[in-house]
């Protein structure tokens, strides 16, 4: 079919709305992009001296808007949300 339409098959879907539009692969796979997102923010936040309110409100302000819009469209698995506010937590109450 791909040379009589003379289409070139792609191997992977690419983004949609900034997620893997792989829905085939494990719901996992396709939502790791979000878990890395949270988690790269959270180890750059860690360097900074921030009271327990600086660090309440950058978790509710960026951490959980990013996966928000996933959530929006898309049902996240619940595993991963435990390990999102497992992260936040963790981020929350270190160095107290």
């Amino acid at each position: 079919m791909e040379d009589i339409l003379q289409i070139k098959q792609k191997e992977e879907f690419g983004k949609y709305l900034g997620i893997t539009a792989d829905f085939c692969a494990s719901k996992k796979k396709v939502f790791e992009d979000v878990r890395n997102k949270v988690s790269t923010r959270l180890t750059g936040w860690a360097e900074q001296y921030l009271s327990m309110a600086g660090k309440e409100v950058l978790l509710k302000v960026v951490a959980m808007a990013l996966p928000n819009h996933a959530m929006s469209c898309f049902k996240l698995p619940v595993g991963l949300c435990k390990e999102l506010e497992r992260e936040c937590a963790n981020y929350r109450w270190k160095g107290c």
